[in-house]
């Protein structure tokens, strides 16, 4: 998530390390559920579109702006900012990321085929089948590709994640995801594990409510989403509607939401207790709107 999923603007791994070893998921969770948001036109739909997020767990402000319903333009408080340009046809055309910028190309039917890291020789390409989605990386840094097989389901979910070796600095090498009937993640099951650990599986459960970051999130996502499912990936963003809870066999965490007239999310605490202890960490984070 533009994660790449790089913050997902140089990807959601600079907000949280990957999953800390996957002990702190739960916890680490809800730092990078909040990367993304759209703003309506300046005319009488300019409201309800997130304008800011602060999470008091990293002391993070970032800052959004838009055009057109578009995302152009996200600055962190800690991170540095990420632009946004889009064609006549609202595909992303160009990200801009502190002095580095990226380009993209698509094929006939509107998919994207390329990311160039301009000024080098870097650059990910993406070859679509029926259900399948392969995403390689050519780096300058790695002697060999790194691989990445991605499978869809009839609605163009990712359903699943396959890292080929070598791999990303990721845990494990396998990421299924399950969704319910509103097109919620409601679980995600890591398996493959490169140091034999056991599977981690995490459950969700939402509220019935809109969840902001995935309206916002929807048309960039329409030109980059399976780009930033290359590696391990999990944002609210793909979310319809608000997570109330989520766990392993080994932590629990629930979230006292606070919603707007609008029944937006306002404030969100995040509690979460290792199973078998008392000890509870919180983090609160808060959102503002146009």
């Amino acid at each position: 998530m533009f994660a790449n999923c790089q913050f997902f603007f140089e990807n959601i791994n600079k907000l949280v390390e990957i999953l800390r070893k996957m002990k702190k998921i739960i916890f680490y969770l809800i730092v990078g559920l909040t990367i993304f948001s759209c703003k309506s036109d300046d005319s009488n739909s300019n409201k309800n579109y997130l304008k800011s997020y602060y999470n008091d767990a990293i002391d993070t402000e970032i800052l959004y702006e838009y055009d057109n319903d578009f995302l152009t333009k996200v600055s962190y408080s800690n991170y540095g900012t990420t632009t946004f340009k889009y064609d006549n046809r609202g595909r992303l055309h160009l990200k801009t990321y502190g002095s580095q910028t990226y380009s993209y190309e698509y094929d006939n039917q509107n998919r994207l085929i390329k990311e160039i890291k301009n000024g080098t020789s870097d650059y990910i390409t993406l070859s679509y089948s029926t259900g399948k989605v392969i995403v390689t990386e050519h780096s300058s840094n790695n002697s060999t590709n790194l691989v990445s097989e991605i499978f869809i389901d009839n609605l163009g979910r990712v359903i699943k994640t396959v890292q080929m070796t070598p791999t990303y600095t990721s845990q494990y090498l396998i990421e299924e995801l399950t969704y319910d009937i509103n097109g919620n993640m409601i679980n995600c099951l890591f398996s493959g594990n490169v140091n034999n650990e056991p599977d981690l599986s995490i459950n969700f459960q939402f509220d019935n409510k809109i969840n902001p970051i995935y309206i916002s999130y929807k048309k960039l996502y329409n030109s980059i989403y399976y780009l930033e499912f290359r590696n391990s990936f999990f944002s609210d963003s793909i979310n319809p509607n608000n997570i109330i809870s989520h766990g392993t066999t080994s932590s629990t965490s629930t979230r006292n939401i606070t919603y707007n007239v609008d029944n937006l999310p306002t404030k969100i605490i995040n509690s979460t207790i290792q199973n078998g202890s008392s000890q509870q960490t919180t983090a609160t984070a808060f959102y503002e709107y146009y």
